[in-house]
């Protein structure tokens, strides 16, 4: 009964738009509430019920002032909850339910897709649903850099391509090369040629999505591979922030500095070339950086939350009153 296409139909027209109770269905239909309810399901798997949810008025409309403020083409904002009652872990998935979804939305057959590390990156692909088998042309999703020295799965760049890669219905690559190496450029040039595949692709990317950190005192990865002198040259240099390790300030990227290491991933020619560079991310902590990042168009798609948001709002009508 559940082939039928035709009783499938007037159960859903029953259900959502005569507004009849699964019971009542059951009743009209002579069938148990049970397979009324596989029934609905099927109606939704098929495509014979499509639901959307429209964000308020009030969303969209921060939506068009921010990216216009900032000067970006757009921002995706994740409605704000108190699911665990720590701020910061509610942010974090707050935003990466959104982002979730935003991937599983934008991301199409044979495009190719780079994606960065980091906790809201990680959080992300956790929360993506399995879509349909792709029969052809199969999205490639490559990471955008090489592996660190962490034991954290959201810093390992195989392990969230890999997700990635398998709720998306697409093929994953991987880059088993250390992201800081003390290699020559001869060296490099090798890893290059044996990788050459995921180079192509860095250069025709369709989409990157990365998360952004935040420049501070607490010296995490990669701050705490380097000696004192070349944090400090960062600080002396006003860095913000780093999107993919590559530290920012107010101007844009900073020039690279006397560091004993060498970065094994994309180069910012292709990470600038890609169509749209996703950036998922949020937090108080992250406001000034990502209004830097923004006005220096080092990314074109804002996903973060209406806590966020409201902050950045604040932020710069503050700026303009002074």
């Amino acid at each position: 009964m559940l082939e039928d296409v035709n009783v499938l139909y007037k159960i859903a027209s029953l259900y959502y738009e005569g507004g009849n109770t699964q019971d009542e269905i059951a009743r009209k239909v002579a069938m148990s509430r049970p397979m009324v309810s596989r029934a609905l399901e099927k109606a939704r798997s098929i495509g014979i019920v499509t639901i959307s949810v429209v964000p308020p008025r009030r969303f969209k409309e921060l939506s068009t002032e921010i990216s216009e403020r900032l000067g970006i083409r757009d921002v995706v904002i994740a409605p704000s909850s108190s699911t665990t009652g720590i701020d910061k872990r509610d942010r974090l998935i707050d935003i990466a339910e959104s982002a979730s979804r935003y991937l599983e939305r934008e991301i199409k057959t044979g495009m190719n897709v780079g994606i960065g590390w980091g906790s809201t990156v990680y959080e992300t692909v956790l929360h993506l649903n399995q879509i349909p088998e792709r029969k052809r042309h199969m999205p490639r999703i490559v990471p955008l850099m090489g592996s660190i020295g962490s034991t954290l799965a959201e810093y390992q760049e195989s392990v969230i391509v890999n997700q990635a890669a398998t709720k998306l219905a697409s093929t994953a690559y991987y880059y088993n090369v250390p992201m800081l190496t003390l290699r020559t450029d001869e060296e490099l040039e090798q890893i290059k040629r044996t990788y050459i595949e995921i180079h192509e692709i860095w250069k025709n990317l369709d989409m990157a999505v990365f998360g952004l950190g935040s420049f501070s005192n607490i010296k995490n990865y990669p701050m705490n591979s380097f000696t004192p002198g070349e944090y400090e040259y960062l600080v002396s240099n006003g860095v913000v922030g780093d999107i993919l390790a590559r530290f920012f300030n107010k101007d844009g990227y900073v020039e690279p500095f006397g560091c004993r290491f060498r970065f094994a991933g994309i180069s910012l020619e292709a990470l600038n070339n890609a169509l749209n560079r996703v950036c998922i991310c949020g937090g108080s902590d992250k406001v000034i950086p990502l209004i830097h990042a923004a006005r220096n168009k080092l990314f074109d798609t804002l996903i973060t939350d209406f806590k966020t948001v409201n902050e950045i709002n604040a932020y710069l009508s503050q700026e303009e009153k002074t």
